[in-house]
């Protein structure tokens, strides 16, 4: 992929994902994650999606968890990871994973799922990688009205002719029209295709968390899915 395009998304975790009002959705996100991976210091551990290895370097300070992996797509990012974070970290397609079957004790993906154009190839490609017994961690949004709103914004933009702009994802302004004109998200899930795709590639039990941004919208837990 272009530096230029790598950089840009670099951006966007940085400045929308982290350092935005939309951060404060990682804490709690985080809080499920880091029990549920349970994490001891012989586990083999595999983020896919790492970007700069921020998230993952939280989790392992902790506990000395030796053998850490780390995957993107964005060579930027793994450059930075590499400078700060422990571990082996690769760019790579998560739909062609160079890893060996059953390496992995542990596997998780956070918001990355609804990125790839190929889900069924990467679901199976995770549960080849995954040991016997293993845990595989996914957070995905169920953003039903996300297609709806980038259809808006584009519409806008198109509006006012930037689509017809050549946009150099250098500038901040620039980045800011790419991404309203560009739902980064190529999937909107709905909860039972979801489950249906988990099931196709293999993986059982399945466990549902909702997760509410919003304290004051209750969810009741849905039962776990063998």
């Amino acid at each position: 992929m272009p530096t230029e395009y790598n950089a840009y998304y670099a951006w966007v975790n940085d400045k929308i994902c982290d350092s935005s009002i939309l951060s404060y959705r990682r804490p709690f996100e985080r809080k499920y994650i880091k029990k549920a991976l349970n994490l001891q210091p012989t586990d083999v551990v595999l983020e896919v999606g790492c970007n700069k290895a921020k998230f993952l370097g939280e989790l392992t300070k902790d506990v000395p968890v030796k053998n850490i992996y780390g995957i993107d797509v964005n060579e930027h990012a793994i450059a930075e990871a590499k400078q700060h974070a422990r571990g082996t970290f690769q760019v790579m397609d998560a739909t062609k994973l160079s890893f060996p079957a059953k390496k992995f004790d542990k596997v998780f993906m956070v918001h990355v799922l609804e990125h790839i154009p190929d889900m069924k190839g990467t679901l199976k490609e995770l549960h080849r990688v995954l040991k016997p017994g293993g845990v595989l961690i996914v957070t995905s949004p169920l953003d039903l009205f996300r297609s709806y709103l980038f259809k808006a914004t584009g519409a806008l933009c198109k509006l006012f002719g930037f689509h017809r702009r050549k946009l150099d994802t250098r500038k901040l302004s620039h980045q800011i029209i790419h991404y309203l004109m560009n739902n980064p998200h190529v999937h909107v899930f709905r909860m039972k295709h979801l489950l249906d795709e988990f099931r196709a590639a293999g993986f059982a039990p399945i466990e549902i968390k909702p997760i509410c941004y919003l304290p004051i919208i209750p969810i009741k837990k849905p039962a776990i899915h063998k």
